[in-house]
């Protein structure tokens, strides 16, 4: 199993000059190409939540023989933020500082008070200054043809408590129902992050993905 820290995160990394151009979608999905070139995985079952899925979208585009699967909760495949709506994440850890800022964001990602600990946790080890440089290149982008052209399995695991998210499946959905390698399971009690607020069903649900 391989669970990589993206560049800015946790034990990785971060480029000399903190800037958008340099946490592009195509960016870091490369960092993760390079990591399974490293690691001699040719190919693999991919799970990603939230930018972890946008990342295996953006492969599905430029290299898609890696996937033999994959799995994603909590990620649209398309989105379309309103014009300003990123700098506000940068600007809110400068008002609020680092370990408030990381504990609201885990506030807004679960209702589980143990997963909420680990999430800010999390957050206040990264590096804010890169989070708001991705979320940049978040705001923006559409990667549902790379999703329409793969041939392997796709799951997309949808959480009951993610609003946010749920919001903006709507043009995922459409383009994506109907085709046979496609498999949408609700999780009612899953937050943006199911795996840690609803991890039974979230591992039952991975379980029965893979045995098909």
């Amino acid at each position: 199993m391989l669970v990589p820290d993206l560049r800015g995160h946790g034990h990785s990394g971060r480029p000399a000059a903190i800037r958008p151009e340099n946490f592009t979608i195509g960016r870091m999905a490369a960092d993760l190409v390079a990591m399974l070139d490293h690691a001699r995985a040719e190919r693999v079952r991919w799970v990603g939540n939230s930018l972890g899925g946008i990342l295996a979208l953006s492969l599905l585009g430029t290299d898609p023989q890696r996937l033999e699967s994959m799995a994603t909760f909590e990620t649209a495949y398309r989105l379309n933020l309103p014009p300003g709506a990123t700098p506000l994440i940068p600007i809110g850890t400068k008002i609020f500082g680092k370990g408030l800022s990381s504990w609201a964001a885990a506030l807004g990602t679960t209702s589980d008070p143990t997963a909420r600990r680990l999430i800010a946790d999390i957050l206040s080890g990264n590096d804010l200054t890169c989070i708001g440089a991705i979320a940049y290149n978040l705001a923006r982008y559409d990667l549902i043809a790379g999703a329409q052209a793969y041939a392997g399995p796709i799951l997309l695991m949808r959480g009951g408590r993610d609003r946010a998210v749920n919001r903006a499946l709507g043009p995922t959905l459409a383009a994506m129902a109907g085709r046979p390698n496609f498999a949408l399971v609700e999780i009612p009690k899953g937050g943006h992050c199911a795996n840690l607020d609803a991890t039974a069903q979230w591992r039952e649900t991975l379980l029965a993905f893979w045995s098909h």
